[in-house]
């Protein structure tokens, strides 16, 4: 390898520790629209061709037009997280962890108006926050298995002299030896080297936690009752911390005589602030049918990542034993932007007299569309070459995907009964998709409201600790997850 491919590998595996991946365009791009009020949430999140409630200000802003009155809106959600870990390997054991969090999911103020000409009903705005995505997770995985991180640094290593070495990540492995060398030909050396087959103990603890909340501000107008138009500027705001704590013990000193133990930590904080634009339509057909469509530009998005890693290896060389750590503080801020999808969505709702409604809705997004800029502050070609190749591997590993979610609510005096499901496309070339279900509860008076719904989701998901270039010889950790969310909205009409 020459040392122009070592310096494009170099920042290539930077990168990768600074958190521009795959899957953080994934995690900012995988949203849950429409999930903000307790009405909406129990109804699946169609509320697209209705309007009259707070979070369609972030999925079809036409619905702002609805409104007869001026409203102000709080909704508090509880979530209950679960994931079911399992390493592959044989006799392993899945290990289940809890993550509980309590926040916002909403909270905002409507303003309803009759302007003065006549064909135009109600001209109303809106502004607040809805909450649409949450990031809190936690599991844990542990079992036996084939291979070692220390492979992982040993390839970041080779090629390089230890001066040139990243300090967060083969840097901290060739301060405490986990990593020794070089030869004359730069190749670094390591403890497992005489069996690289071997066994080796090892689990990770992953804790995840941050919002995408988006601040909102719509403007809504309905036409003589037949048409309703909305637009929407959202400002979102994003929040994520990720804490890793990797550990490997040996399990057979025969195998591996001079290894004992290390522990690997990685802290990631990440904010980001951007700009994006909601433009949507609703048509009355009749009293008993609507049509509704809205289309969301893709958003811009300021992101800046700060991290901080620590290594301690533990070994044995002639009869003495070491036990060596050493850490990197948090490194200088790293600024980038990424532009995340476009989505479109088409709604339809049948008012069933003064009984109900039953509702549906279609939302199409391309996942493949993300895209990264990480040359807000450099311009380097190494940075520009990793760019490409990161949003060519955006463009390869996710697809497009049609989510569904259908409602249905019934009137009975002052009490309102909902249920919802719905179908989350899957965003991977060869994933599957999942599903939700939902139940709510509202209770309707002139001045105040109440509305309270469940909703249950079940994700399956893989997890690699850490990356090699043979993928073969990668760690696979499969996570079951299922998460329960109570949610309760109060309206107060004026």
């Amino acid at each position: 390898m020459n040392r122009i491919a070592h310096v494009f590998y170099f920042l290539f595996v930077v990168s990768l520790l600074n958190a521009q991946t795959t899957s953080d365009a994934l995690r900012y791009s995988f949203l849950e629209l429409g999930g903000g009020t307790a009405r909406t949430i129990g109804l699946g999140g169609s509320m697209g061709a209705l309007g009259a409630d707070y979070s369609t200000l972030s999925t079809n802003p036409a619905g702002l037009a609805m409104y007869r009155s001026s409203e102000f809106v709080i909704t508090p959600v509880f979530q209950v997280k679960r994931t079911q870990s399992l390493l592959a390997g044989t006799g392993n054991n899945s290990n289940s962890e809890n993550a509980n969090d309590f926040s916002l999911s909403n909270v905002g103020i409507v303003f309803a108006s009759q302007p003065m000409a006549s064909k135009w009903k109600s001209m109303n705005f809106g502004i607040g926050m809805n909450k649409l995505a949450n990031f809190s997770q936690e599991f844990t995985y542990n079992g036996l298995s084939r291979g070692s991180i220390v492979d992982r640094w040993v390839e970041l290593a080779n090629g390089f002299t230890p001066d040139e070495l990243y300090p967060y990540e083969e840097g901290l492995a060739f301060e405490t030896e986990a990593i020794f060398g070089p030869d004359q030909d730069l190749i670094y050396g390591s403890d497992f080297e005489l069996n690289p087959d071997a066994d080796v103990k090892r689990s990770q603890t992953v804790k995840t936690d941050g919002k995408y909340n988006e601040m909102v501000l719509a403007l809504a107008g309905n036409y003589n009752n037949k048409f309703m138009y909305g637009l929407t500027v959202g400002l979102p705001f994003i929040q994520y911390s990720e804490e890793k704590v990797y550990t490997e013990e040996n399990n057979d000193e025969e195998s591996i005589p001079n290894f004992k133990d290390l522990t690997f930590s990685e802290n990631l904080r990440t904010t980001g602030f951007g700009i994006n634009a909601k433009i949507g339509v609703i048509y009355r057909i009749n009293q008993m049918f609507r049509l509704g469509a809205s289309v969301h530009t893709p958003s811009a998005i300021s992101m800046t990542d700060r991290w901080d890693t620590s290594l301690n290896y533990d070994y044995v060389f002639y009869d003495e034993r070491f036990d060596n750590e050493a850490s990197e503080p948090e490194a200088e801020p790293y600024e980038y932007k990424l532009r995340t999808p476009m989505r479109a969505m088409i709604s339809g709702a049948a008012i069933i007299k003064r009984s109900g409604f039953i509702t549906a809705e279609v939302e199409y997004v391309d996942y493949s569309k993300s895209k990264f800029d990480l040359t807000v502050n450099a311009s380097d070609p190494g940075t520009v070459a990793y760019e490409g190749t990161l949003n060519e591997e955006i463009a390869d590993v996710f697809n497009s995907a049609i989510n569904i979610r259908l409602g249905g609510e019934y009137v009975y005096e002052k009490f309102r009964f909902r249920a919802g499901y719905g179908i989350i496309g899957t965003p991977y070339a060869d994933g599957s998709s999942n599903t939700t279900y939902s139940l709510g509860l509202g209770f309707r008076q002139k001045k105040f409201y109440m509305d309270f719904a469940y909703k249950g989701l079940k994700t399956d998901e893989t997890y690699i600790p850490y990356r090699l270039t043979n993928a073969a010889l990668e760690q696979v950790v499969t996570n079951e997850g299922t998460a329960n969310r109570y949610i309760l909205t109060l309206g107060f009409r004026f």
